[in-house]
Order: structure tokens, then sequence, then C-alpha cells
């Protein structure tokens, strides 16, 4: 198929010449054309109001490695309590896991590693959807 004869004598002409010039000087070429793109959403750490939210907040700034978060689910007087089946539990039965303990681990985990383990590259931790809250009978 021939192009129309109007259109051969355009091209012939040179009539294209300054359409392609303009279109060329204010940047209409196919390479500068940009499309939108959306924003990532925000990542928002969840509230700490009730004991249902802590948990959530501490499987959120696990899996996003926020120590600023994490720092915040520990009072001073925080001890973990290790469960008589644990085999790791006579190690901490004199000395035991604190907040200081627990910041730590959460720091080499998230950010600096060990001596002999680099800092995790990802980190899953999923709860149940509806944690059960009881009070501690402690």
């Amino acid at each position: 198929m021939s192009a129309r004869p109007e259109v051969r004598r355009l091209i012939r002409g040179g009539a294209w010449a300054p359409v392609a010039a303009l279109l060329w000087l204010t940047g209409c070429g196919v390479d500068t054309v940009r499309l939108p793109t959306a924003a990532a959403p925000a990542v928002v750490a969840p509230r700490n109001a009730t004991p249902a939210e802590a948990v959530r907040l501490l499987e959120w700034s696990w899996n996003q490695r926020d120590l600023a978060h994490d720092r915040m689910l520990f009072t001073s007087d925080y001890q973990f309590v290790f469960s008589a089946l644990d085999p790791y539990r006579n190690a901490y039965l004199q000395t035991p896991w604190t907040r200081d303990d627990e910041l730590l681990s959460a720091e080499h985990l998230f950010r600096t590693g060990t001596v002999l383990e680099p800092p995790a590259t990802a980190i899953t931790l999923t709860f149940d959807r509806y944690p059960s809250v009881r009070d501690d009978p402690r």
C-alpha cells in the first residue's frame, strides 16, 4: 500500500522538517514522556494502646527491623520467663533475661550481627490474627 499523493508531496517537499524540529526542540520525543508513578505507601507502625496492639507492634517492629519501636515495648522491669521445657532455661535461672538483653539481641538481629553471624536480611514474624490476652498470674 502506498502513501497518499499529498503525504508523498509533503515528505518530498520537506514540509515535515519544521514540525519535526519543533517537536524535537520542545522535548516531545518518546523518550521524554514520563508517566506518573504511584508513591509507595508509607509504612505506619501499629498503635500500642492495648495488649493486643502491643503484640501487633512487636510483630511489626521485628518484620520492619525497627529498633525504635521495638524499644518502646519493654519496660525497665521487663524479664523474659523461659519455659520449664526450654533447654536454654538453665542459663537464665541465676541471671534473668532482661530488657537490656532483649534490646541487645534485637540490635544484633536487626543491625549489627555478631562475630559469628551477620544481621538478618529479612525477618518474618507472624502471630495469631487474634491473640489471646490474659492477666499474668505472677
